[in-house]
């Protein structure tokens, strides 16, 4: 480059010599020249960026509800969004999501699952990948076997899966104690899997086998099953009759069942339109029920302070009876009443009456006894 741009001075500086009348191949050469200069820039720059970004992760598809979570923030997903180490992908209801690790790896995310790229270093011929996933169900195509200096894990809060070129399936399932239990599907190659806590404890799980940690052995290492088409659903099926070799396979163990391929497609569709009839019921339920407890819990509100009023009023009603009524007992009524109403029987009026009524007597015995004499 440094001799092409020598020779272009020596040349212009000839040109120039000659005289005016070479002005406008001159003018031309010069601005030739600083295109070079300028696309000499530009290669030479972009070469080092792209080599020191090392591994590449980003969002290639991707169907309604997808969130991307960094740090503390949500960000704003987009088709080839590029992803970094540490974020957490998470797929809403009846979403999914695919991320392309280095172009040769792809994880599809069903809908509820939640994963977290925990190791994304090195390169692709000498670098980790460990994918965690803390709910739902992702698939793995690892196209190209990787080298015996790379990694690639899938991790579950109770599970482990080393592979290193293959095709899988890990599904992390609630159980009604809270719990959860990981299954893990084999579509091709091999996959070393093996409880979280006890990880050199693994087994190898091949193709058309599948694996979970609920069924252990004596020394708790997990039990290989094969495949059966009960096993298969349209997450992983939509993937397998998009890649010839995985579709040949398939179909042979779906003749061993006497079953093809379309007809299980079929049906697993069938069962998930149920699944979800029958999740929206229980919803509709469980609101109904909630919306049931919102409103007793109204009423016993609204009773308990009808309650509270009507003992305040009963307590209002009694002050103002005392204070008023003639007829209460209390000694204060009763002795203004017994002063100023000539009817009532209090004490003061009773004295009056019966001395009143002695000395009429006394009139009466007097002037019998005058009348004797």
């Amino acid at each position: 480059m440094m001799i092409f741009i020598a020779i272009e001075l020596k040349y212009m500086v000839k040109l120039f010599s000659k005289g005016g009348r070479n002005m406008k191949s001159y003018t031309r050469r010069i601005l030739s020249m600083i295109l070079v200069i300028l696309f000499a820039l530009t290669t030479t720059q972009s070469v080092p960026s792209f080599a020191a970004e090392g591994r590449t992760a980003k969002i290639f598809d991707y169907s309604n509800e997808v969130t991307v979570t960094r740090g503390k923030v949500d960000l704003k997903v987009f088709k080839g969004m590029r992803l970094k180490e540490g974020d957490t992908i998470k797929t809403g209801d009846n979403s999914n999501a695919y991320i392309e690790i280095d172009s040769d790896k792809v994880v599809k995310l069903d809908s509820s699952t939640i994963i977290t790229i925990s190791n994304m270093s090195g390169t692709d011929k000498n670098g980790i990948i460990n994918i965690s996933l803390s709910s739902g169900k992702i698939y793995n195509d690892i196209k190209k076997k990787l080298t015996n200096n790379s990694t690639y894990k899938v991790r579950t809060p109770n599970a482990v899966m080393g592979v290193r070129g293959t095709t899988f399936v890990v599904d992390l399932q609630s159980l009604e104690d809270d719990s959860s239990e990981t299954v893990l599907t084999v579509f091709g190659g091999t996959v070393a899997f093996a409880p979280s806590e006890q990880a050199d404890l693994n087994v190898h799980v091949k193709m058309n086998q599948t694996a979970n940690i609920r069924n252990l052995t004596e020394d708790k290492k997990p039990v290989v099953n094969n495949l059966h088409s009960e096993d298969l659903s349209t997450f992983e099926l939509t993937e397998i009759i998009k890649d010839s070799k995985l579709k040949q396979n398939i179909r042979k163990l779906l003749n061993k069942e006497n079953k093809t391929l379309e007809e299980v497609l079929k049906q697993a569709e069938k069962q998930e339109k149920e699944l979800e009839k029958e999740q929206e019921k229980e919803l509709k339920k469980q609101e109904s029920q909630k919306n049931q407890e919102n409103q007793n819990q109204e009423q016993e509100g609204r009773g308990e302070s009808s309650i509270t009023n009507n003992s305040e009023a009963d307590g209002d009603n009694a002050n103002v009876n005392t204070g008023t009524n003639p007829n209460a007992n209390g000694s204060v009524n009763a002795n203004e009443n017994a002063s100023s109403n000539p009817s009532t029987n209090g004490s003061t009026n009773a004295g009056t009456n019966n001395s009143s009524s002695d000395s009429n007597n006394l009139n009466d015995n007097s002037n019998k006894g005058k009348g004797t004499q």
